[in-house]
């Protein structure tokens, strides 16, 4: 505990010096073991490959680790215990010694060994040598949107990923030809430039007279550093309607007159991709069928109950609740929206 003047006022900086007197005893035995010197060698990596350089830097310690300034040794074997090199009484001013192997492209895979000797002293290092394999990447090709007749153009997007993320650099080869193997056209090529993704606009008007087929869509990307390529491909043909309807499953097939009666449909892209929030009204027109008795024949007419326009929702659907009439014996409902009908 340290006791502070009473006449030191608050706020000063004080500095305080602490000693420490302890008692030895009598005697004190210091026992170190260690060898006479170590030897280190340090490799490149662990592992190498087929035709790749290895390099490495050897040295030996003493106890002080100071650097020994003796001759080294060095003999390399490949995986069956073959002397592939050696260095042999080697040094420089500093005692460390840097070495170069050239692998070639038969080199023998497997573990290989480093051996240094040096003043009686031995260490061995191992590093396996490995098939070389180049870069793994993936190419993807897909449509923006969907192709529509009417439109002037649409957009093809290719990238091109290596595995471990990165975008590829190389050329983009796009090829459109007729997704029937029958027929062996291309109906069109480009050649682009891609850092891992790029998109090509094609004008419509390209393909014309083919609009009635379906296409393939082929694309291939040559990588700049070592000539591998990928490929992928797409289908398509084009649309009439940017649009496309279909009732929820879950709609029931029947109906209790005068019990409420929950309509739901979804309206999605061409492609069917979900469509971004539209402002746009859908048209829903709901009618019956009913039976009248007239001199003792029936006969059957129908009449519309429910006419409206109505809004798609955030999720690309149309959620409308109805009743319909306890006379009614069957119901047909219609949804549009543009050119767009479903019955």
């Amino acid at each position: 505990m340290v006791t502070v003047p009473k006449t030191i006022r608050i706020g000063i900086d004080i500095d305080v010096a602490i000693t420490v007197f302890m008692r030895l005893p009598e005697k004190l035995n210091i026992v170190t073991l260690f060898k006479t010197s170590s030897l280190k060698t340090i490799a490149g990596a662990s592992r190498s490959f087929r035709g790749k350089p290895v390099q490495f830097r050897v040295f030996g310690l003493k106890p002080s680790l100071k650097v020994i300034q003796h001759p080294l040794d060095v003999v390399i074997f490949d995986t069956l215990g073959n002397r592939v090199k050696q260095y042999l009484k080697v040094t420089d001013d500093y005692g460390v010694f840097g070495g170069f192997l050239q692998l070639s492209s038969v080199t023998k895979l497997g573990d290989w060994r480093i051996q240094v000797s040096q003043s009686g002293s031995k260490e061995t290092k191992t590093f396996a040598v490995e098939e070389y394999e180049l870069p793994k990447f993936e190419v993807k090709v897909s449509l923006l949107n969907p192709p529509l007749k009417e439109d002037n153009n649409f957009v093809i997007r290719v990238t091109a990923i290596y595995t471990f993320g990165k975008p590829v650099e190389g050329i983009a080869v796009i090829q459109i030809k007729s997704s029937s193997s029958w027929v062996k056209d291309i109906y069109l090529e480009k050649n682009i430039k891609i850092h891992g993704k790029v998109d090509v606009r094609i004008s419509t008007w390209d393909l014309y007279p083919q609009f009635g087929e379906y296409y393939r869509i082929f694309a291939k990307v040559n990588e700049t550093v070592t000539g591998k390529d990928a490929n992928d491909t797409e289908d398509f043909h084009f649309e009439s309607d940017p649009w496309q309807a279909r009732f929820s499953p879950g709609i029931p097939s029947t109906f209790k007159p005068g019990l409420t009666y929950t309509i739901i449909v979804k309206i999605e892209k061409s492609d069917g991709s979900r469509i971004k929030h539209t402002k746009e009204k859908a048209k829903l027109i709901l009618s019956y069928d009913y039976s009248i008795i007239e001199n003792k024949r029936t006969r059957t007419e129908k009449k519309v109950f429910f006419n409206k326009d109505v809004s798609i929702n955030k999720n690309g659907a149309i959620i409308q609740q109805v009743s319909f009439p306890a006379i009614a014996n069957s119901g047909r409902i219609y949804a549009s929206i543009s050119t767009l009908a479903l019955y």
